[in-house]
This record gives C-alpha cells, structure tokens and sequence, in this order.
C-alpha cells in the first residue's frame, strides 16, 4: 500500500514539463534529479540568486503553501541591481494574495495520508519526496510575515540595494510597490529616501559631498544633521530656493509626523525644535563662520514671506467670518420660513433682485402670521434684517431695508411703531419725502382694498395719513377720502373705492352729485367743496363746477337758480355762467 502511495505522489512531483521547460529550457536528466530531491526553497533561492524571475513567479504559484514560509529569504537572494519592477508581482503586502490558485486534490492527498507520512516516514528526503502542495497546504497551512517583519525586510532590503548597486532610484521604486501594497508604516521611510535621492540628483547639489551618502548613513543623521546636510553649499544666489524647495518641507514634513502622534506636549515641543531651533540654529552656524550675506539674504526672505502670511491669515480669518455670518444668515432665512441652501449666499450679488424679493417675502410671511407681532418682536425682526445685511447682503443700501421694514409695519397696521421707525434710526434716516411717499401709498392700498365706505380699510387709511398730518401731499389723500366717505353720501352718492379709481376725472363725479335724483344741485357751497376736497381748486375749475349746476338748474327749470348764478357770473365775470344763462333762455322761449 505504501509503494503505491509512494509511487503516485511521486509520480505527480515529478512530471511538470511546463515547469521543466520554463526553469531549464530543455530537459536534463542531472539537472532534473538535483532538483527533484533538493528541498523546494533551497531550489528557488537558487533561481533567484541567479535571477531567473519567470521561473522564480511560476514556482511561486505552483508551490505557494510550499515557499511562503521562506518567502522573504528567497526574495532577499535576487541580486540588488535586479530591477523591482521586474518582480513587483512576488513582493508581499500587507496580507497573503486572495484567490491562491492550486490543483484540485488527487484522492490520495488527504489529512489521514498527512498523518500516514509523519507517521510512518522517517526520513526527511523521503518526506520532501512524497509532499505534494495539497499535502503541505493540510500539513502547514498558510503562512504570512507579521507587519513588523515585512517593514523591516523592506527597509533592510532598500539599504542592501543602496550599499551594493547604489542605485538609489531602484530603492525608491521597491519602495513605492511596497506602499501600494499597504505597508504604510513605510511612508516615513520611503520619505526620507526621496529628500535623499532629491540631494543626491540635484542640479545644484554638491557632488563630491552627495555621493558618498548612503542610505544607511542617512538614516543614522539626526533630523538637524539633514536639514543642514540639505543646505549644504549653498550659495547667496540659490540659499532660498534650497530653503524653499528642501529644507523648509522637510522640517514641516518633521512636525507633521509629530502631530500624528497626537502627544499635545510633544507637538508643542516639536513647533519650538523644528520650526525655530533648526532655521535659528543654522543661520547661528552661519554667522559663526562669517556668512553675514547668506543669513541677511534668508531674513530678508523671511520678513517678505511673513508679510505675505499675514495677509493671507487676515483673507482667511475675513473668509471664515463670512462663512459664520452665512450660517447664521441661512439660519434667520429658515426662522421667517423662506430657507435657502449655503451657496445661494455665495452667488447672491449676482442676483439682487431676487435678494430684493426675499426680504419682501420674509415681510409678508411676518406680516400674516397670527397672532399678530408684539412692538418687541418687530424690534427684533429689524435687528435681525440689519444682520441679513450685514452678513449676507452688503450690496443691499440699508436705506432700503428700512423702507421695505416700515412698509411692513404700514400693512401690518402698527402705525405708532412705524412713526418711530419713519424718523430714522441711529445708523439710517429716511428723508421726509420718501417716507410721505411710504405712508401716502400705504393709505391708497388701504383705502383701494375697502369694499364698503365703512369698513375698518378706510379707518386704517385715516390712521395711516396721520402720520404726517402737516404734509400737502398727505392732506390731499385725506381729502380724497373724506369727500367719498363723507361728503358725496350725504349729497346722496355712493362711490366704491375701488370705483373711484377707475374714474380718471374728478369732474365726473362732481357732475354725479350734481345730477343726482335728491336734487343736490341746491346745496352749491357742499359741491363745491367736494370739488376742492377732490383737487379742482383753481378758478377755472370752480367756475365750471358752478357752470355745471347752473346747467343742471336749467334743464330742471329753476329760474331763480339761474337768476341767482347770473348775477354772480356778471360780479365775477363767469363766462361759464353767462352761458349758462344764455341756455337756459334759449330753452325758455323756444
């Protein structure tokens, strides 16, 4: 039983052409009977010492349960001037490959043949023999490098390849495929290669100095040794850019790595070691050794670049107060329930008119809410409409929002709060035409919107106009609104606001009244007066108001009306009267 077992798993060791032809090109008996009895990792230290990397990536694959345990020691056989890119595919990560791709096992590679050969075998070429990749996959298992060892193979790796090829460029790239490979404890490291490598290939660097710096000595420096080594040379001409380009990044690069760490102690440390103590340190050295020009040159440098950081601090800290007051701005916005994402804040000079429309409508939802807002939150509605501005739209003149603000206190019918606001404020005023205007058209809207001659409109478009009872302008409104509510109804006219509107001439209605069916052409003092409170004040129109109802009296019949008018017209001289008389006449006799 056990030369039948024997025989079969040798059998499937053994007979791999593909592998044959790819390791040797073409069969050899000697070569194939070395490397049939030789142990699996002593025959890929040898491929890889004598750089074949096909075979090395192919027996990788077949034998990955095999080799894993050697892994590291095999890669470490390939000759450093190897290029990396070339066996990329065989460098370890930071965990075993997903997916291992291995045959499926024959019947006989099972967990009772593994106990039979641990058992019953021996002797251990035998067992290397017999041990298919089935059988080491249930006998071992999988095995992977822990963190640690897998970073400080990579960094042992990297000086080897320094101190044997000094192919600095080649380590720089082993050390990127390890990165992208998830070892990202290596990023410090692989950064300190790249400030070397920058030294080593600069145009302006010291070449005699540069190349005899290896790796391993560079990481042996102390952080202070390599900023100097950095500056190292330098010259009045190129001592900024080589602060600028080099030294300085490092340094930052330095207290970034500490504040990582988290240590508030130590972070305040590292600001007073490395951002002081290395740039005062070397420009100290410098002026020891009399380079007065070199160190007048980087503070001059300094006292430039500081100028520059504070305006840009300054455009920082003006920026981040604008991002407050827009929060604090969208924040009011969804108080009044007209919400508006961040942005629009950003792009709303561009729009002013819809700015315009907004604050408008955050009136006009104040306004309606029930019940209606106290003094005090009006007081706060204006504080916080100063803010909006403020904050979010500078564009907007605050004469504006004071008008839109005492307009809403108009409609909302706030009369003795608007007074106040009308005068002005301590960081506005209005001047007392626009705020006539204000409250002569809050009146109109008052009294247009009434749909009765009684009705609390037309009170509130009295209470608005006696804000400003001296004005002219404001005394012709009240006028208007005591001859149609007061006046034309007791000479028997009934006009509707809203009808009054729609009549261009006041003297059509004067002619309503003095046609009306209650005979008011009697009382003439009544409709001349409401001529006058309608605005037909000069003589001309008085004359034709009269001229009108000496007409009307006329067409009715009264000769003593029309007796009584033409003697008045022949005292003042009324053509309209004499007229008037003439017609009537002319009816009389004809």
């Amino acid at each position: 039983m056990f030369k039948f077992c024997d025989c079969s798993i040798i059998l499937m060791v053994s007979t791999d052409p593909k592998f044959i032809d790819t390791v040797f090109c073409r069969f050899s008996v000697q070569e194939y009977g070395k490397f049939r009895v030789m142990p699996i990792s002593e025959a890929a230290v040898a491929l890889a010492e004598s750089g074949k990397i096909g075979a090395l990536n192919l027996l990788f694959k077949r034998h990955p349960y095999s080799l894993s345990p050697f892994m590291l020691e095999i890669l470490s056989a390939i000759p450093e001037t190897v290029p990396a890119e070339t066996y990329v595919q065989l460098l370890p990560g930071r965990s075993p490959p997903a997916g291992v791709a291995v045959r499926k096992d024959d019947w006989v590679e099972c967990e009772k043949m593994v106990c039979f050969i641990n058992t019953s075998v021996e002797s251990h070429d035998i067992q290397i023999q017999v041990k298919t990749e089935p059988l080491v996959k249930h006998f071992l298992g999988t095995f992977w490098p822990s963190i640690d060892e897998l970073t400080n193979w990579y960094k042992t790796r990297a000086r080897f390849m320094d101190d044997f090829s000094g192919q600095l460029d080649n380590c720089l790239s082993f050390l990127e495929f390890a990165l992208h490979k998830g070892l990202s404890e290596l990023q410090q490291f692989h950064q300190d290669v790249l400030y070397l490598y920058q030294i080593i290939y600069s145009d302006d660097s010291d070449g005699e100095t540069s190349s005899n710096m290896s790796l391993a000595k560079w990481g042996e420096l102390s952080d202070y040794d390599k900023f100097k080594f950095m500056l190292k040379g330098v010259k009045e001409e190129n001592v900024n850019e080589r602060l600028r380009n080099r030294a300085i990044p490092f340094m930052h690069g330095k207290l970034h790595m500490v504040s990582l760490s988290g240590d508030i102690s130590l972070l305040d440390s590292a600001n007073q070691n490395i951002e002081k103590s290395f740039l005062v340190r070397w420009l100290t050295e410098t002026a020891l050794v009399n380079k007065l020009n070199i160190c007048l040159v980087v503070i001059e440098e300094g006292c430039r670049n500081f100028q520059s950081t504070t305006i840009q601090i300054v455009n920082l800290e003006r920026r981040l107060r604008l991002a407050e007051g827009h929060i604090e701005a969208g924040r009011l916005l969804a108080f009044y329930q007209v919400p508006k994402p961040l942005n629009f804040f950003v792009e709303a000079e561009s729009d002013e008119k819809g700015v315009k429309q907004i604050i408008r409508l955050i009136l006009s939802k104040f306004i309606r809410r029930q019940p209606s807002r106290s003094d005090s939150e009006w007081a706060t509605m204006w504080r916080d409409m100063q803010y909006l501005r403020e904050k979010a739209f500078p564009f907007l003149d605050l004469e504006y929002i004071l008008v839109e603000f005492c307009r809403g206190l108009l409609k909302a019918g706030k009369f003795s709060l608007a007074r106040n606001y009308l005068k002005g404020t301590s960081s506005v005023s209005l001047a007392s035409e626009k705020a006539e205007s204000l409250v002569i058209q809050a009146a109109r809207d008052y009294f247009f919107s009434a749909s009765s001659l009684s009705c609390s409109e037309i009170w509130n478009a009295r209470e608005c106009l006696n804000l400003y009872p001296n004005s002219a302008n404001v005394k012709a409104e009240a006028d208007i609104i005591d001859a149609l509510t007061v006046k034309l109804p007791n000479l028997g006219v009934n006009i509707l606001p809203m009808q009054f509107r729609q009549i261009k001439d006041p003297m059509e209605i004067v002619k309503m009244a003095i046609t009306s069916p209650t005979g008011a052409y009697f009382h003439v003092d009544e409709l001349i007066e409401v001529a006058r409170l309608l605005g037909l004040r000069s003589a001309n129109e008085i004359a034709a108001v009269e001229e009108a109802i000496a007409r009307e009296a006329a067409v009715s019949g009264d000769l003593q009306y029309i007796y009584y008018f033409f003697l008045l017209s022949t005292c003042h001289s009324y053509p309209y009267i004499i007229r008037a008389y003439f017609i009537f006449f002319v009816y009389i006799y004809t």
